[in-house]
């Protein structure tokens, strides 16, 4: 190092010490770089010329000045902000799935699409439901119509008619009767016939007191065959007489009751008649038991025609005596007219039906996913033909009126935010210079624990729609909780606190006071509303350097 350079290395040094700056950020660094300086002589030069400068200054300002930080008070404008964090998503979205399994008929809509309210998206198999309806919509039909006529009231043209149905049932009745009797004395001939004719052949003394068999199919067959020939005998007889004496005027009931009764045991008889012959027996050729064996089954047969014969006019004698009964019941309500109870009894069965179209409706809404609310499709899962279960997400859509943001905001700042309150919000995906509006337009009452910590949902809706917000996006919100214009506002540092009161430094003249002072709205940029204690034109410190 030339002398030069020795001579400024020390001038620097003396310069450093005169200035006794600890905290200046130059002196560190000077020393640092004390090597550079020897080997770069222009370089020391202009370093020693600039901390030269910085000496003065800092030897020459007045004590005040360089020690302490004041504001003259004025009225300004103080704003509280919250920052969150949230993350925008649709004002309006829903996932949708089936209510019940079943095989995917039909796709409506796919990714991308836009659907109005109501919209049809996925639909399953339902065809059997659709038929069950259409029954059910016709039943109701029927149903109002009766309703209507009731609430009509009988007319004379409809007593008539019911007048002549009940002739006509009557007619029908007396037809079935004399066909009744007609089957039944035909069912006696025949199960006289076939005992008395086909089967008495295989008696000596069939119709005496004691029948007796000419072959032996066995001691206790015999004795059953001849106890029941001996017993049918007089159920026959009797049977005869009462049949004589049958009329149109007659209980057709009573010799129902009769003629089943004996064409049973006819049965019965033939039935252990036929089980015998057609085993082993002794005491006959077989030509003879064979020709028993033809006799039993005709006998059989003809007794079986006529008890089904003598069934089917029971039958229709039955159903004409039901239909007249009605039609008798019928004309008696169309001469009384309509009660006011049929008529409720009717209501009640209109609303029935309408509550089983109702519930099929209900069913097959249940096969067929629509979407709530108008949007676009963002999701679509489902490939027709499959099978797919109950609750199941397939769809989604999200609304087109709009996004909204949600945020979790610590429970020290809730109590300082309402519904309505303005917010400017930037996205990550934009610069910070794109600012978007939004307000408050839902505050949860619960709270949400994350990870332990007692936090408030706050939801917030854009105020405009803009073609760059996209659902998912992560938001910065600087929620403006409060504000206040042309109040005293000061730096919070400014305020000490002391013995439970807070001050502010007052200047008066060369030194200064402690002012007791009363604080409000705090801002968001470290600033504080003070409402008692300064004035405008007052002279505080704001800092004071120790």
């Amino acid at each position: 190092m030339g002398p030069f350079g020795h001579t400024l290395h020390i001038s620097v040094g003396v310069i450093i010490a005169r200035i006794n700056l600890p905290e200046n950020p130059f002196i560190p660094y000077y020393m640092s770089m004390m090597g550079f300086f020897t080997s770069h002589k222009r370089a020391v030069l202009i370093v020693a010329v600039i901390l030269l400068i910085i000496g003065t200054y800092m030897l020459f300002r007045s004590p005040e000045e360089s020690t302490n930080e004041f504001l003259d008070i004025e009225l300004t404008d103080i704003v509280q902000e919250i920052s969150v964090t949230g993350r925008v998503q649709a004002t309006e979205s829903v996932n949708l799935a089936f209510e019940k399994s079943g095989r995917i008929a039909s796709i409506s809509a796919d990714v991308g699409d836009t659907v109005g309210r109501g919209a049809v998206l996925v639909q399953q198999n339902n065809a059997d439901l659709r038929a069950d309806l259409a029954e059910a919509q016709a039943n109701l039909k029927a149903e109002n119509a009766r309703l209507s006529e009731l609430q009509r009231g009988t007319r004379p043209e409809e007593v008539e008619i019911a007048r002549v149905k009940v002739a006509n049932q009557e007619q029908v009745l007396v037809d079935a009767k004399l066909n009744a009797i007609d089957k039944m004395r035909d069912a006696f001939t025949r199960s006289d016939d076939g005992i008395r004719k086909n089967i008495d052949s295989m008696f000596t003394g069939p119709r005496s007191d004691n029948p007796q068999l000419v072959f032996s199919p066995g001691v206790q067959g015999e004795i059953n065959i001849e106890t029941a020939r001996f017993l049918l005998e007089l159920l026959l007889e009797r049977w005869e007489d009462n049949l004589l004496v049958l009329n149109s005027s007659s209980d057709m009931n009573v010799y129902f009751e009769e003629a089943k009764s004996v064409m049973g045991t006819v049965r019965d008889l033939l039935d252990l008649i036929a089980s015998a012959i057609n085993g082993t027996v002794g005491g006959i050729s077989t030509a003879t038991q064979s020709t028993y064996q033809t006799d039993t089954s005709t006998a059989r047969t003809s007794v079986n025609t006529g008890i089904i014969n003598m069934s089917a006019a029971e039958e229709k004698f039955r159903q004409a005596s039901s239909s007249l009964s009605l039609a008798k019941e019928e004309l008696i309500l169309a001469k009384a007219g309509t009660t006011a109870e049929e008529i409720l009894r009717q209501e009640a069965n209109v609303e029935s039906a309408q509550a089983r179209v109702d519930g099929i409706g209900a069913e097959i809404a249940k096969t067929i996913i629509r979407t709530p609310i108008s949007g676009i499709v963002t999701r679509q899962d489902a490939t027709v033909g499959e099978i797919v279960a109950a609750n199941i997400n397939l769809v989604s859509v999200i609304g087109t009126s709009g996004f909204e943001m949600e945020a979790n905001v610590p429970e020290s700042d809730i109590s300082n935010l309402k519904l309505e309150d303005s917010a400017r919000v930037t996205l990550d995906a934009y610069t910070s210079d794109d600012i978007f509006m939004a307000h408050i337009s839902k505050i949860d009452p619960a709270e949400t624990v994350i990870e332990g910590v007692a936090t408030y949902k706050v939801t917030l809706v854009f105020d405009e729609r803009d073609e760059r917000i996209r659902s998912g996006m992560t938001a910065n919100i600087d929620i403006r909780a409060d504000e206040k214009k042309g109040v005293i506002a000061i730096p919070a540092r400014a305020v000490v606190s002391k013995d439970g009161k807070k001050f502010v430094r007052v200047v008066s003249g060369d030194s200064h006071e402690e002012v007791v002072v009363t604080t409000g709205l705090r801002g968001s940029e470290g600033t504080i509303e003070i409402t008692s204690g300064l004035s405008v034109g007052d002279k505080i410190i704001v800092f004071v350097r120790e």
